[in-house]
């Protein structure tokens, strides 16, 4: 990346110095973040945003140890992100049973978006968001393609209420079905909410994932 190009990603002349940029367009990032719902492309081009804005804060720095105040600020932060970017990688674990699936990739992720949250590093907060892509992708596996409801009528970016989604599993539990296998048992009265997120899920995986 040249000068120029970081100038531009960083849009310097704002700002009193490069930490300051970095700073102020990585907290905008982490807002969406926060606020957004994990559709892979869209998330995928974040990460793209990020891994720009990482470039570029480096191609900016202060190459001598000499200068102003604000670039001796610079350099000392360039010595944190100097070390081995890692993040806190949590163990979870799916399996057949929908309600423990459904509280675990839940948990997991708000964990992972903490970490997003507290994260000064656009590096690091681009490998945390693959780990929940990845995540994502495993969790959407385990749900049914429902053939009764039509591709059409789903929107995949539209996430339902969790909490309504939560009250129709346990209504489930109520019958005796517990598993991701009892979908398609004759005898389960499944809810009509809790069918269309199967498929939106289901579909998520097919359109994004492959």
């Amino acid at each position: 990346m040249t000068q120029a190009e970081a100038q531009s990603v960083l849009e310097i002349e704002k700002y009193n110095d490069v930490l300051d940029a970095y700073e102020e367009k990585l907290f905008v990032l982490k807002q969406f973040f926060q606020t957004r719902r994990f559709i892979p492309s869209v998330i995928q081009s974040k990460i793209n945003s990020l891994h720009q804005l990482e470039l570029a804060f480096k191609t900016l720095l202060p190459k001598s140890e000499e200068g102003t105040k604000a670039n001796k600020k610079d350099k000392d932060h360039k010595k944190e992100k100097d070390r081995k970017v890692e993040f806190k990688k949590l163990v979870y674990r799916f399996d057949n049973d929908v309600l423990s699936t459904f509280d675990e990739f839940n948990l997991v992720t708000n964990k992972y978006l903490l970490q997003v949250q507290n994260s000064s590093s656009a590096s690091e907060i681009e490998l945390i968001l693959q780990e929940i892509l990845k995540i994502q992708k495993e969790y959407c596996s385990y749900w049914t393609n429902f053939l009764d409801i039509t591709d059409e009528s789903i929107l995949v970016s539209k996430m339902p209420d969790l909490m309504e989604i939560r009250i129709s599993i346990n209504e489930m539990c109520a019958q005796g079905f517990y598993h991701f296998t009892d979908f398609q048992n004759k005898e389960l009265m499944l809810s009509e909410i809790l069918k269309i997120e199967s498929k939106r899920l289901f579909l998520l995986k097919n359109q994004y994932y492959g």
